[in-house]
């Protein structure tokens, strides 16, 4: 499946280059004001809104998509879905989703951020900003998050009574054991005790306020308040107000393939983080323009109608 890409001017959305993937009537999700738009879409005929938008934040992850994505498909079977990534990297990763999602049932998408600001954290405001569905998934994208539990945290919020559901290392039952090296596994758990410290009564009852794998009702989030920075955006959701949260466990994965890409840059940048949320201001993060021009680039699948 090609890439046929038309460029939309900054801030705006051409209709007539996505009306396969939103019917005449669907409001359709505005990039930031700042943000040149390009999307495209296969020439399926139009799918409802899905139910749940999973986003799924890259960054030279293109060994881990197909994996992915088929894991993904099998366990949302009959549940109307999108799986979107939101991708930083320089790899295949657009024409690999694009080639595997065409047989997928569920929708496959991809935006590739030109400008990686906020980093991590950053790609998922973008992706829940673009999201189709008011419920979103946000997991990593190396499978050591299985897309198996993805059920589970769906099945918990249909009960109504929470707007997030945490996929929970250290809830009962979980593990952290795919962490890579006893450094990593001492030096999560130190973040948790020091998170849970400075913030207990936003997080209480919360066991694994770092984890990046967690489902949220966005209908409540106000996405100008967040000020992404690193790889803790859940940290910041949760202590901007104050959210009815439920845990299911979380056996933590070995990475599928790729490194990680943790660093102590990001430990610094976590630091730094936690001091902005508890003094009640975020410090700025830098946008690293690494000589490209500011846009974000995204590519589209429908599902298979076989």
């Amino acid at each position: 499946m090609g890439l046929n890409s038309k460029i939309a001017a900054p801030g705006r959305t051409n209709r007539s280059d996505i009306s396969g993937a939103y019917g005449e009537t669907d409001t359709l999700p505005q990039p930031h004001a700042h943000l040149a738009v390009n999307m495209t879409a296969s020439p399926h005929e139009q799918t409802a809104r899905p139910l749940l938008s999973i986003v799924v934040p890259t960054y030279d992850e293109a060994a881990n998509v197909h994996e992915l994505i088929r894991r993904t498909d099998a366990a949302l079977s009959g549940l109307e879905a999108e799986l979107l990534f939101v991708d930083d990297g320089t790899d295949d990763l657009p024409a690999i989703a694009a080639a595997s999602g065409a047989g997928a049932a569920l929708i496959v998408r991809t935006i590739r951020r030109e400008v990686p600001s906020g980093g991590l954290s950053g790609a998922v405001v973008e992706g829940i900003r673009q999201a189709r569905a008011h419920t979103c998934v946000v997991m990593d994208g190396d499978l050591q998050h299985p897309p198996e539990l993805i059920r589970s945290l769906w099945d918990r919020r249909a009960g109504g009574d929470v707007d997030v559901v945490v996929a929970s290392r250290y809830a009962q039952g979980g593990d952290a054991t795919g962490l890579a090296g006893r450094g990593r596994t001492l030096v999560s758990g130190l973040s948790t005790m020091l998170a849970r410290a400075l913030f207990p009564t936003r997080l209480q009852g919360v066991t694994d306020p770092m984890t990046g794998f967690f489902l949220l009702d966005t209908t409540g989030l106000d996405l100008e308040e967040l000020r992404p920075r690193g790889f803790k955006i859940l940290l910041e959701i949760l202590v901007r107000r104050q959210w009815r949260v439920a845990e299911v466990p979380l056996v933590f994965a070995g990475r599928f393939a790729g490194e990680s890409k943790a660093s102590a840059r990001q430990g610094l940048h976590f630091l730094s983080q936690l001091w902005g949320l508890r003094v009640g201001t975020m410090l700025p993060f830098r946008t690293e323009a690494r000589g490209r021009p500011t846009a974000v680039v995204a590519a589209q699948t429908e599902p298979s109608r076989a």
